[in-house]
């Protein structure tokens, strides 16, 4: 009910996506950022009143920047001239074309320039107004076929249309075709992109994202100042007063662990480590290779290649029809030859061919850690992925569980399932685990002592339920594992939140001293922001 009060009137003032993001199309808080196909990035603002530690427990507001994609409110001639540079409107769209524009088209909703109506795309028909005919009923009640030309000849006389070849817009229902030229269309405003972003307009909307750490914190507190909240009359109904500052708390740094690679043991500095002219830890066999070449500076058949041997294809048909092995590189990373890129690739390789590229030797003694490296340990990672909200339900869910199966923690085995659709708990979790707990005993000889399990996925309100049935299933799978019952191992079960808009910022006396002006890679604060009676943690693990 609070947050319900706290949305209201942010969501009369801005458009409303999901529960919590609110986002400007006048450009208060950043001007729009073109990506492309007819697409702009929109910067908005992430807001929600969460239970806290702070003063033994109180309501904290959770402000965040926000980014997503929008269309631009442009004709829609002008739409499909961003998706396709070489169209023309002069002439009916071949079929292949007309199928693949109807797809970016449809569900958009559109205004029209000659009334007041809105509509929702239905399709791009494959017709223009000069050959797509209804039924039309005159004032005298005379019914005959006109086309759609020539009904806005007598209805629209103003009207004049500059493409009457090109394809309608069909923004009729199930019921009922209706009928209009395109060029009389113009996108309605405030339409969130609910389709997938091609890699270029992904890689321009993040660059558009990217800004640097207190240059985020200024845009916050800006959204805070324009909002006003303390005037808020739902707010100040529950006796509410929200600070214009942001909260400041106190965090750890965590002393970085020791690794080893081949025989040389060192510690990472600043979250960073140099593994140049270093061996691997246990290098790989790689008996037979090969090295194909797709860049069009060096082939002459490359282009009529390109649009097929790119790299998801290449890993579909490597990683699930053949069963080979991929390293898909860059060309501009081959030309440039940079000896960290180079590193990182070799990292990669060595790693999908069964090396170990380097092992955690010791844990600070600073840190109370889960693992005793004199006893074996297994770590568990869990996901569940989703088919699309809205979807075809017939489309399962797919979990999957990885084990590790060594002492050191670095090589893993794999269990997938399918599911009910769109199911979060994984439905198979005891058998599972007993696989993945065979796996280990074979390796390594003996059960692991302890096991720690991380978990993604998951949002807070499903927390109880899937820690009661999947932590329930992992103990179960354990007591099975030997006949007499007798194995209890310990059972960390960590639930890992990635997008929870919980910024960190340096204070400013320290940020000086950091290169990136972000905080320091092992900074961890479980302190005041955290939950009032659940166990969690924030944790900045890397730069």
């Amino acid at each position: 009910m609070i947050e319900v009060m706290f949305r209201h009137y942010r969501a009369k003032k801005y458009e409303q996506i999901s529960n919590r993001n609110f986002f400007s199309i006048d450009e208060e808080f950043a001007k729009h950022h073109d990506i492309g196909g007819g697409k702009c990035g929109v910067t908005g603002f992430f807001g929600s009143l969460r239970p806290a530690a702070w003063k033994d427990g109180s309501i904290l507001l959770n402000l965040d920047m926000a980014h997503t994609a929008f269309y631009k409110t442009i004709p829609i001639i002008d739409f499909l001239k961003e998706i396709d540079d070489y169209i023309s409107f002069d002439s009916t769209l071949p079929p292949y074309n007309t199928r693949n524009f109807s797809k970016a088209l449809k569900t958009l909703k559109v205004k029209t320039t000659y009334s007041v109506r809105s509509y929702k795309i239905k399709e791009l028909h494959t017709a223009g107004p000069r050959k797509t005919f209804f039924d039309f009923t005159d004032d005298k009640g005379k019914t005959s076929k006109v086309s759609v030309e020539q009904y806005f000849k007598k209805v629209y006389p103003q009207v004049k249309l500059k493409y009457p070849d090109f394809n309608c817009l069909n923004v009729g229902n199930q019921n009922k075709d209706v009928f209009v030229p395109t060029e009389l269309c113009i996108i309605d405003k405030g339409q969130k992109v609910k389709k997938k972003l091609s890699e270029k307009e992904v890689a321009s909307f993040i660059r558009s994202t990217a800004v640097p750490p207190q240059e985020r914190l200024r845009q916050i507190n800006k959204v805070a100042e324009r909002n006003d909240f303390n005037r808020d009359e739902m707010l100040k109904a529950l006796t509410f007063t929200i600070s214009d500052k942001p909260l400041q708390t106190k965090g750890r740094i965590l002393p970085a662990p020791n690794l080893t690679m081949d025989k040389n043991r060192f510690e990472p500095n600043s979250g960073v480590w140099d593994l140049r002219y270093n061996k691997f830890h246990n290098p790989g066999e790689l008996k037979t290779w090969a090295v194909i070449n797709y860049d069009s500076r060096t082939r002459d058949d490359t282009l009529k290649l390109k649009s097929l041997l790119i790299a998801g294809a290449i890993k579909t048909a490597g990683d699930t029809e053949h069963g080979i092995i991929s390293q898909c590189v860059v060309s501009s990373n081959v030309f440039k030859c940079n000896i960290q890129t180079i590193v990182n690739i070799l990292l990669k390789i060595n790693a999908k061919i069964g090396g170990v590229n380097t092992i955690v030797t010791a844990i600070p003694q600073r840190v109370t850690g889960l693992i005793d490296f004199r006893e074996p340990f297994m770590i568990l990672g869990a996901d569940v992925n989703h088919p699309p909200a809205g979807g075809d339900s017939s489309i399962p869910s797919i979990a999957a569980v990885v084990g590790s199966y060594d002492t050191s923690g670095t090589k893993y085995a794999v269990e997938r399932r399918a599911q009910e659709h769109r199911v979060e708990n994984i439905v198979d979790m005891t058998e599972i685990t007993m696989n993945l707990l065979r796996n280990f005993r074979q390796k390594v000889k003996r059960p692991p002592s302890r096991i720690i399990m991380y978990r993604d996925g998951v949002s807070e309100s499903q927390f109880p339920q899937v820690l009661a049935k999947e932590m329930m299933a992992m103990r179960k799978a354990c007591l099975t594992l030997t006949k007499d019952g007798s194995y209890t191992p310990g059972i960390t079960f960590i639930c890992v939140q990635k997008r929870h808009h919980t910024r960190l910022f340096c204070d400013e006396k320290y940020v000086r001293t950091q290169k990136n002006k972000n905080v320091p890679p092992g900074t961890i604060v479980d302190r005041d922001i955290t939950h009032p009676t659940e166990t969690d943690f924030f944790l900045c693990s890397h730069q």
